[in-house]
């Protein structure tokens, strides 16, 4: 009998049209594609399936449940903040990301957020436009506090790159974390109250679980300077938005960039479209074509290995701790 393999049609332009000849040559396997857009569709895929990849609509509890054959879920990304990883692992069913690929980009891309912030690049950009030539202030970062939530893969290159081009004092927030670790990447670990209050940057790396829904709340971001900048190339449910805008609003802050939101796409009456200290991307951090194509390359690649009866790599729900799941990941 065929082993099912299921790929999401949304998934194959980018990620891994020219990577699936490596699980196709495994044999005893077909793979199929589906255009699963609700829960109920994702049932009738699943049928019979025993890995599928892992697109951007939800896989539920009632989803992972009601697979019979399902054995493993692939995500073509860091995130995985839409499987239900604690049903899959009362299921038996492996979770695996692609945690090591993108974070290089994604910690550039949260630099070209801090940089442009910090010196008003945007606004510059957009005086110039309408003939206004406007005498823009902006702020050094040198020597300056840049506090990072979660020190994963990510949040380690946000703080090398902030140590070494900028000679900032790195604080940390990552429970998960030890302080020799920390140590390594120029790093002090400190509590999330004493990290918002003394950052002038604070930058967010860490996923989206139940542990981190909201973690950066009124109270948290109540806490940072006026001067300050916030950053989220993490996950948009980290942060209470409807908090930061009125921070943002009222100039409790200074700016925040912003490549991910609470629901995505913004929709057009979100007051952060207009306002002028606010920097947005569309949850680019981690789009680059050679990005792109390697997330692609090795999570099929990692498909493959199951497949052929050996152990797959990053699978997320080997075991309940919380933030495995955690910056750990990142």
């Amino acid at each position: 009998m065929e082993r099912l393999v299921l790929v999401p049609m949304t998934n194959v332009p980018f990620h891994l049209e020219s990577s699936l000849k490596m699980i196709e040559e495994v044999p005893g396997v077909k793979i199929i594609f589906s255009n699963a857009k609700n829960e109920g569709d994702w049932i009738e895929s699943l049928k019979g399936v025993e890995v599928t990849f892992a697109k951007g609509s939800p896989l539920t509890r009632r989803i992972i449940d009601s697979s019979d054959k399902l054995r493993l879920i692939q995500t073509v990304s860091v995130g995985f903040n839409q499987i239900d990883v604690d049903a899959a692992l009362r299921k038996g069913v492996m979770v695996c990301n692609v945690p090591e690929v993108m974070s290089e980009t994604v910690a550039q891309h949260t630099w070209a957020l801090i940089l442009a912030l910090s010196k008003e690049i945007a606004q510059g950009d957009r005086s110039v436009r309408s003939g206004a030539w406007s005498r823009l202030m902006g702020i050094d970062l040198w020597g300056k506090v840049l506090g990072i939530v979660g020190l994963g893969r990510i949040g380690r290159r946000v703080a090398l790159k902030g140590k070494h081009a900028f000679d900032m004092k790195i604080l940390a927030y990552d429970p998960y974390v030890d302080t020799e670790t920390a140590q390594t990447y120029f790093t002090e670990l400190v509590d999330l109250p004493t990290l918002m209050s003394k950052s002038d940057v604070v930058s967010i790396h860490c996923p989206l679980t139940r542990e981190t829904r909201g973690l950066i709340g009124e109270k948290e971001l109540s806490l940072m300077k006026e001067t300050t900048l916030l950053i989220n190339t993490a996950r948009g449910g980290v942060v209470d938005e409807k908090a930061l805008i009125h921070l943002l609003q009222s100039k409790k802050i200074r700016g925040a960039g912003l490549d991910v939101f609470e629901e995505e796409p913004v929709k057009p009456d979100n007051s952060l479209l207009k306002m002028n200290n606010v920097i947005l991307t569309p949850h680019i951090a981690s789009s680059t074509v050679a990005t792109f194509n390697e997330t692609g390359r090795r999570a099929c690649e990692n498909v493959a290995r199951y497949l052929r009866g050996e152990p797959p790599k990053w699978q997320i729900n080997l075991n309940s701790t919380p933030w495995i799941r955690s910056g750990m990941l990142l």
